[in-house]
Formats: structure tokens, C-alpha cells, sequence
């Protein structure tokens, strides 16, 4: 990807989803969105926000009119990059490291089978598994510590906090690793 750093996040983006999916799945937007409320939801819950808030702000939300999806976007870019700033977590930092473990070839392979085991129309993504997730997940926690190893320089002195968390990340993502090879 650091080939194409002349693009722009959003380019490289759709250029990994035409790249992964087909055009039909990129372009699905009722898809993108489920997608999105899911990620959104994972970092609520991952900051703190239990269910019976989030389904209280659901009720808020969709007891509203209906917004303007670009004043949405940018609502959302604004609250996105507040709460990042307000955990120390450096934004394009972690945007950059999810695209590059996104792009990794197992990762590839399993969002592609996660997706063709998706229900047609439903919103819940899919459960693909396989006799190789085990070698999936070993890849991704390979993955996961050269990303965290990379980064980790970058954090020490801008983001202190940022940097101890991914330390202690790294912590775990070894030992799960030394627990996986050790099993066979």
C-alpha cells in the first residue's frame, strides 16, 4: 500500500473493496452502512457504551427525520475523530494499520468467505469457518504484532497513553501466538 501513498485514504479504500469484492458488494450501500453500524458499534462497546445505551440512542435516532448523508458523513468524521483524541488513539494511525491488516492475503480469503456465507439482504454479516482458522488466526495475530512493533515508535512521544496500550496489546498478541504454535 505505501506505493500508493500519493492516493488518498478514500481511494485506497475503494480500490481494496473492488479489489476484495466484487463492484455489486462494494457499491451496496444498505450493505456498507450494516457494516458501518457494526465497526461503530464494536467501538462503542470497546470505549464503554453498554447495549441498553446503544439501543436507547437507536430509539433516539430513528424517532428523528431522516438526515442528508453527506451532513451525516461529516457529523460522523467529527464525533469519530473527538473520541479518538479523547482515548488516545491516533486516527489515521489506526485507519492506515486496519487497511494494511485488511489487506493481508488470509484476511482477504476470510472476509470473502464471511461474506458469501452472509445471508442475501440480511444485515448480520457472516460466520464462515473453516478448518484453517486456526492458521487465519495466526496470520491475523502475525499481522497484528508487526503492525503494533511498527507503530509503537511512532506513539512514544505524541500519544504516551496510546503506546502503553499497544504495548500491553502486543503482550497479549505474543502470548496468544506462543499458545497457538505450542498447541500445533
Amino acid at each position: 500500500m505505501q506505493a500508493e501513498s500519493h492516493k488518498s485514504y478514500q481511494q485506497r479504500v475503494d480500490q481494496w473493496m473492488h479489489s476484495t469484492f466484487d463492484a455489486n458488494v462494494a457499491n451496496d450501500v444498505p450493505e456498507r452502512a450494516h457494516r458501518f453500524v457494526e465497526e461503530a458499534l464494536e467501538l462503542a462497546q470497546a470505549t464503554g457504551c453498554t447495549a441498553d445505551d446503544a439501543h436507547k440512542l437507536v430509539d433516539y435516532v430513528f424517532g428523528r427525520p431522516v438526515g442528508n448523508p453527506r451532513a451525516e458523513v461529516g457529523g460522523t468524521m467529527l464525533t469519530l475523530t473527538t473520541l479518538a483524541t479523547a482515548i488516545q488513539c491516533p486516527l489515521m494511525i489506526a485507519a492506515e494499520d486496519e487497511l494494511e491488516r485488511v489487506s493481508a492475503p488470509a484476511m482477504v480469503a476470510k472476509l470473502r468467505a464471511k461474506h458469501a456465507s452472509k445471508k442475501a439482504g440480511q444485515p448480520l454479516p457472516g460466520t464462515a469457518t473453516s478448518a484453517t482458522d486456526k492458521d487465519v488466526e495466526i496470520a491475523e495475530l502475525e499481522e497484528r504484532a508487526r503492525f503494533l512493533r511498527k507503530r509503537m515508535s511512532e506513539l512514544r512521544i505524541d500519544f504516551p497513553e496510546a503506546y502503553d496500550r499497544r504495548s500491553d496489546e502486543l503482550e497479549q498478541v505474543e502470548a496468544r501466538l506462543q499458545e497457538l504454535r505450542a498447541n500445533g
